[in-house]
């Protein structure tokens, strides 16, 4: 049997989640992919639950650090927002071609709650993300505006993300690039 490691398992796990939500993989669809027992994974997660939380906290963190390099890289609200894009764009182009946050928020009423916590973190991390990067040097926009803006732009991506993916094209992300960008050069 060939040794399998614990990023593997996640790596597998996040691709199944992505396509089928939550309740829709099990230990079996992990094993057949990564060609081992479901025994095996017992080894390195005791319940599809941990397996599930451990990856959605993986898949947290991975967005953290790509938020990080973005704000380290682009000093402009367009290529901040740019980046952002270029986060959901990959997502899109990787198989499962979806964000993990929103196939695991469909099933958010029987999630188990160790798995909804990482997922309304990754929510908050993402949006506190957004009220900070989406206005120049020069703009001043009340916490109210920063909020909307913060909630307007996630929702635009992640909608756009379904829509990429039930229409097979992109074209719905490319066109929330151009949406967010007139949404945060707006003043007022």
């Amino acid at each position: 049997m060939p040794k399998t490691s614990p990023s593997q398992l996640i790596d597998t796990a996040e691709t199944l989640m992505k396509l089928h939500g939550y309740h829709g993989f099990s230990y079996a669809d992990v094993a057949g992919r990564v060609g081992i027992t479901k025994a095996s994974i017992h080894h390195h997660f005791a319940s599809k639950q941990d397996l599930a939380a451990e990856t959605m906290s993986r898949y947290r963190e991975a967005m953290r650090d790509a938020l990080d390099r973005i704000a380290a890289s682009d000093t402009t609200v367009s290529g901040r927002l740019r980046g952002f894009a270029d986060v959901f764009l990959g997502a899109y182009h990787a198989e499962g071609r979806m964000c993990l946050c929103a196939s695991l928020t469909g099933d958010w009423e029987s999630l188990p709650e160790p798995i909804r916590e990482q997922v309304a973190g990754y929510w908050n991390d993402t949006r506190a993300w957004l009220r900070a990067s989406l206005w120049s040097e020069d703009a001043t926009p009340s916490d109210r505006d920063r909020e909307f803006r913060a909630n307007a732009v996630i929702s635009l991506f992640e909608g756009a993300m379904l829509c990429a993916r039930a229409d097979g094209d992109e074209r719905p992300l490319l066109d929330a690039i151009d949406a967010a960008e007139v949404l945060v050069t707006l003043r007022g």
